[in-house]
């Protein structure tokens, strides 16, 4: 699913918020990724727009972010980049498939 600046205005205008539409269309972009249709077993918003803009505002709201620290979005982008570059180096275990007994055997967890 696609979501547009056309959207995120009219929404953004919907749920009454005053944040910049597009700041919402790149957070609702990140939220249609993590939690809607792309992966059934973690479908969150089922690619509905006006819940997938909430789950962006939720975020907005707890670290609306500052010209000197950066948003919510800024944070995440920079976690995914650390995750990345561990991630390329361990086996990442398949949350679905293993157990953690399994995961204690395979990173020594105790």
């Amino acid at each position: 699913m696609s979501v547009t600046l056309a959207d995120a205005k009219r929404i953004a205008k919907q749920l009454g918020t005053n944040i910049d539409p597009k700041r919402l269309l790149e957070g609702m972009k990140v939220e249609l990724e993590e939690h809607g249709k792309t992966d059934p077993r973690l479908n969150v918003t089922d690619d509905d727009l006006v819940s997938t803009a909430k789950i962006a505002l939720a975020h907005f709201k707890e670290n609306p972010g500052a010209p000197d620290y950066g948003d919510y979005y800024v944070h995440l982008q920079k976690m995914e980049r650390d995750n990345d570059k561990y991630w390329s180096h361990h086996l990442k275990p398949d949350i679905f498939g293993l157990k953690l007994k399994d995961l204690t055997d395979i990173h020594g967890w105790m």
